[in-house]
């Protein structure tokens, strides 16, 4: 799923851009309808289709801007708060959606955003995320990375679930203490599955800056993971 680190898109991701293209484009043509419709009808002051159209658009995403919302707050019930308020602010921004991206990175960025004000007046950390830390890492070649995050062997089996939430406590804490810009890369690539290309969209900064971000990032994981917790390496 990971490229190596500050390297182009692996070789599936190669084998399926152009699916993805032809994929994005259709889901950018379908938004700029939508968008357009709600702007026409809000225009000609007819809310019914206005509304009809939103409604479309939250349809779409909801579901995926909920998930990104909850990467955030790791709260069921304030992840919903966090969304709702997303889309209150799309509601009343949409006027100012130019076209330039695609409308689902400008969703994004709003949704981004308004987490990390969220729970920055609650004085949190905004990310608490509990994967598997060696996703992290990228895949990597062996010369650069040559340790990895250990699984349980067949002797610890029984006490698995302890190795696993030992992970995800790892997790939270080296992810902590990492810069905001660089949580938000690791979360937009790793976790979103965003091409290099949406992330830039999203964070709005050079596609050369998301490469070197996302390798420093990484770089950075490492090694913490590696000078505070050397018990969890192989």
């Amino acid at each position: 799923m990971q490229p190596e680190d500050g390297q182009p898109e692996d070789g599936q991701s190669e084998r399926t851009a152009g699916e993805e293209t032809q994929v994005g484009s259709a889901q950018s043509a379908e938004d700029r309808v939508l968008t357009e419709r709600f702007l026409a009808a809000r225009d000609e002051d007819r809310r019914e289709d206005m509304e009809q159209a939103f409604r479309m658009l939250l349809i779409r995403y909801q579901e995926r801007i909920q998930k990104l919302v909850y990467r955030y707050t790791r709260d069921a019930i304030e992840a919903e708060d966090v969304c709702q308020e997303v889309f209150v602010k799309v509601y009343r921004k949409l006027d100012s959606f130019q076209g330039d991206s695609a409308f689902f990175t400008w969703l994004y960025r709003i949704a981004i955003n308004t987490a990390s004000d969220w729970m920055a007046k609650r004085k949190r950390r905004p990310v608490h995320l509990s994967e598997d830390v060696s996703v992290l890492l990228g895949s990597g070649d062996q010369s650069q990375q040559t340790k990895h995050f250990r699984g349980p062997t067949p002797a610890e089996a029984p006490d698995a679930s302890l190795l696993q939430e030992e992970r995800a406590q790892v997790t939270r804490n080296i992810l902590e203490g990492l810069q905001e810009n660089y949580r938000r890369v690791l979360i937009l690539r790793e976790y979103e599955e965003m091409s290099y290309n949406e992330m830039a969209e999203v964070l709005q900064c050079s596609l050369g800056t998301v490469e070197s971000r996302l390798f420093r990032a990484r770089a950075r994981f490492r090694t913490v993971l590696e000078n505070e917790y050397p018990e969890l390496l192989s």
